[in-house]
């Protein structure tokens, strides 16, 4: 006989092991990342998602911050400071503003019903964007002394990009005005 039974047996015994098929226990893939890359995805995407909300903000911070007052460098002759304050506080087209004006003048006097405060939004080449806002002081005030009037419901027309708001106290007749303060946006 070719085979014996004892040989038989034996490569019975081996083919009933599987040895033959080489067979090695393979790992399955994970179906999802390993934490360590899953952890290194989410902070690239969170860095990502915050530069894209603050590039995408800067502009309208830009357009909501306070107005900056300053002295009136347009004017021929030099005029005192104005304390201005606007509520809210940055001017919205289609809105009406209350603006409070205060300071002290110290070479004029302010005269009942005929110093007025004036205020204007202009382009930045100097033309006005509306009609200017004017309102007579109801009480005089000796130069020296301090001052305040509130001017509420101030229209806001539409505004470009850069403009300028002048606030101004003075009197009509008078060509130089007494107190001046002016806001230069986006200039």
């Amino acid at each position: 006989m070719f085979f014996s039974y004892k040989r038989t047996s034996n490569i019975i015994s081996y083919f009933s092991t599987k040895r033959h098929l080489n067979l090695k226990k393979k790992k399955n893939k994970p179906k999802f990342l390993p934490t360590s890359q899953v952890m290194k995805n989410f902070i690239f995407a969170s860095i990502l998602l915050a530069i894209i909300l603050t590039v995408n903000a800067a502009p309208f911070q830009l357009n909501k911050r306070a107005l900056t007052f300053g002295h009136c460098d347009v004017l021929k002759e030099p005029a005192d400071l104005l304390d201005v304050e606007i509520v809210p506080i940055t001017p919205v087209f289609g809105r009406n503003e209350s603006f409070h004006v205060s300071g002290k003048l110290t070479k004029h006097d302010i005269i009942a019903d005929q110093t007025i405060l004036l205020i204007k939004y202009q382009d930045e080449t100097g033309k006005d964007l509306d009609q200017p806002y004017a309102q007579a002081f109801t009480r005089s005030i000796k130069a020296g002394n301090a001052f305040r009037i509130t001017a509420s419901r101030v229209y806001t027309p539409k505004l470009p990009r850069k403009y300028l708001l002048g606030v101004i106290v003075g009197d009509p007749s008078n060509a130089a005005p007494f107190g001046c303060a002016l806001a230069k946006v986006g200039i």
